[in-house]
């Protein structure tokens, strides 16, 4: 089974109606009962697709426990927590949140400390004993997708949809 990825730009003042439009809504007209699915309508019309990458989402994973544990850069410590734990939970993926507030150390992380192609590669291989030099390219590539789209953040109320799953 292949995950996607997907970036996109919200507002702040619209994650609490995301949070609500995961649960659809369901009715019952005379005898047919019917189930509305609401996040996806939501979402696109709430919020801007920014680009991502032609591979699995599956890619980020590694990418992120090796910004986190090797660069300090986290994109899940932030005050935006709670709606991308309950996204997260609901839509049974992975959800991170990113605020703009938190753009520049990101982005000054990610942009201080080139990444050597065979650290990547030796980290997946003992993160999750996948060593193989494609998927440390991909995920370079993946790299410079998500530091764009965090520079795409432009106003203190914007954040960064970031979608695994």
């Amino acid at each position: 089974m292949s995950a996607i990825a997907e970036f996109r730009i919200i507002e702040r003042d619209k994650l609490a109606g995301l949070v609500e439009a995961v649960e659809p809504t369901k009715g019952k007209v005379l005898f047919w009962k019917y189930t509305t699915e609401n996040y996806h309508p939501y979402l696109e019309k709430n919020s801007r697709k920014l680009k991502d990458i032609d591979c699995s989402g599956y890619i980020y994973i590694n990418l992120i426990c090796f910004l986190e544990e090797k660069l300090g850069a986290a994109l899940d410590k932030n005050e935006l927590d709670s709606y991308g734990d309950s996204l997260t939970e609901k839509l049974h993926a992975t959800v991170f949140l990113l605020p703009f507030s938190k753009k520049a150390e990101i982005i000054k992380k990610i942009d201080s400390a080139p990444i050597d192609i065979n650290e990547l590669i030796a980290f997946n291989l003992a993160f999750s004993n996948h060593g193989e030099r494609e998927l440390a390219e991909q995920q370079l590539e993946a790299l410079k997708v998500l530091a764009d789209n965090i520079k795409e953040l432009s106003a203190e109320n914007e954040v960064l949809y970031f979608f695994i799953g």
